[in-house]
């Protein structure tokens, strides 16, 4: 077979997915079963949590297609990617994403002053040589407190380290050529033997995190 005509086939195979997951993502917003039905109807506290479907965003882009967002392609796009352009399971993804932000209080988790440790820090400098975003988390090394996969210093660890994501996402321009992923560099060197094993499980979960709720987001994770 012609390799031209293949990528052909497949840039077109793409598109047509993209206009089918744009339909899908407008008729469910508009139609507010984004989310899903409860016995037909939402209940009145999710109501209140969701506001109006019409104005939901996602990484400060506004979700409903036809509004026409420069950045919405992009987004969705990302979704496709990581269910190889299936769109039921992009859609899938989407919505449990979206859940998701919503039970982990995602959207304001910017507002919290989040620190383990006095000596843990997050900051942003410099670009890789395609323009990512260099986001470094930096763990100190006055941490000797041990902590449990289901403590409350874990998760208090783990919220920081979406907090750092979110954070690094801020730095992203979704538009036609603009840098849309991070790259994050875990700097482990100061951080106590006694430490590195547990931060280890952390980063486990965050990679699990990364996943399932950030497809296409952070473009590589280097230790």
């Amino acid at each position: 077979s012609d390799p031209a005509y293949s990528i052909v086939e497949m840039k077109r195979s793409r598109k047509e997915a993209l206009l089918e997951f744009r339909c899908r993502v407008e008729d469910a917003i508009r139609g507010n079963y984004l989310f899903g039905l409860k016995r037909g109807i939402f209940s009145s506290q999710e109501d209140a949590k969701k506001g109006d479907l019409k104005d939901i965003k996602l990484w400060g882009v506004p979700l409903l297609p036809s509004e026409n967002h420069e950045g919405i392609n992009i987004i969705l796009m990302k979704f496709l990617k990581a269910k190889n352009y299936k769109v039921h399971e992009a859609f899938t993804l989407l919505r449990r994403t979206l859940k998701w932000r919503i039970d982990f209080n995602a959207d304001t988790i910017l507002e919290e002053n989040l620190r383990p440790e006095p000596d843990y820090l997050w900051f942003s400098n410099g670009t890789d040589k395609e323009g990512r975003p260099l986001c470094y988390n930096v763990l100190g090394k006055k941490s000797k407190k041990k902590f449990s996969s289901n403590g409350e210093r874990f998760k208090d660890f783990l919220r920081w380290r979406v907090q750092c994501v979110e954070r690094g996402i801020q730095n992203l321009h979704f538009r036609p050529g603009g840098d849309d992923s991070i790259i994050q560099i875990i700097d482990l060197k100061n951080a106590p033997g006694t430490a590195v094993k547990e931060v280890m499980l952390i980063c486990k979960k965050m990679m699990a995190l990364l996943h399932d709720h950030y497809p296409g987001m952070v473009y590589k994770n280097v230790r």
